[in-house]
């Protein structure tokens, strides 16, 4: 819960600091923190978990969370403080209760078998009644805990789109490759790590240009090319086993890392850039509940 909130909060910093005009290029840098995550954490994981006992992937995470907790309080803006509105409280409950449950149901459905997937189909019909109730009480109620309305935007609902899909896409992969490596190839989590890391660095490095790119041609183009990229560099990778040259298996995570930050990060600031300075907080949530959700469904 907490780190859901730093996300979103941290987003809506970001666009109320910069403004529309120069989203792009702050996204991307953004994004260029956020793409040495797959270089540094797999690799990082892979020696832990070689060296020392699971339980040192969280506790490397307590001097992380407290250097970040003392430059937030040195550098993050305070803004203004204004009254909010009163709560929906009903719309609150509904949205923190069924949204979960939704991604924990087709989190769990993945890995069931036909015989046990049973409780999981009811849980996630429950989970999207909900969502529906909820969506329907928000479109409604005077103060709504969403806006939701603003989905029914067309650049904003083309750009939540585009981060389901290429959510969906990223998340899967991020479980499916360290698994195929380990599996198809033998290689253990060290390893792993070390050959999972040209993902990282082929999103890493077009982060550079793909802010400026985004606030010239706009993040509905930048993200269509992308797109292409991450199909043309996925299709193969089924039809590559043991035998196959690393090599070439190496240049396609590159490439498919470029095709990444070519189309999570041009989306996600087109959906920010479409809506009002005072909707950005909604926008923000709508984004980010759509990439829980493609998790889930990846």
């Amino acid at each position: 819960m907490t780190a859901g909130i730093l996300v979103a909060a941290g987003q809506i910093v970001i666009g109320l600091a910069v403004g529309p005009a120069r989203l792009g290029r702050m996204m991307a840098t953004l994004g260029l923190v956020v793409g040495l995550a797959p270089i540094v954490g797999p690799s990082v994981g892979g020696v832990l978990l070689a060296r020392f006992s699971w339980p040192a992937l969280f506790w490397v995470n307590l001097p992380i969370g407290v250097l970040a907790l003392l430059l937030g309080v040195r550098f993050v803006p305070r803004g203004e403080r204004l009254r909010p509105p009163p709560m929906d409280w009903l719309g609150l409950v509904l949205v923190s209760v069924c949204l979960p449950l939704l991604v924990y149901a087709l989190t769990a459905l993945g890995g069931a078998d036909r015989h046990a997937a049973l409780p999981y189909l009811v849980l996630t019909a429950v989970g999207l009644g909900g969502l529906v109730l909820f969506v329907l009480r928000s479109l409604r109620a005077p103060n709504p805990v969403m806006r939701v309305r603003l989905a029914t935007q067309p650049l904003m609902a083309a750009s939540l789109l585009s981060v389901l899909l290429a959510g969906a896409g990223m998340l899967a992969a991020v479980l499916l490759l360290p698994l195929w490596f380990q599996i198809e190839f033998a290689r253990g989590p060290a390893a792993t790590g070390v050959l999972l890391a040209p993902l990282g660095i082929g999103t890493l490095l077009i982060m550079l240009v793909a802010g400026r790119l985004t606030d010239r041609y706009g993040g509905g183009s930048v993200a269509l090319s992308g797109s292409v990229v991450v199909l043309l560099t996925t299709a193969p990778l089924p039809w590559l086993g043991p035998h196959a040259p690393m090599a070439v298996i190496q240049a396609l995570l590159f490439l498919r890392g470029t095709g990444l930050g070519l189309t999570m990060m041009p989306a996600m600031t087109a959906a920010y850039a479409s809506v009002r300075a005072v909707d950005l907080g909604d926008a923000t949530a709508l984004a980010n509940i759509v990439m829980r959700i493609a998790g889930a469904v990846g």
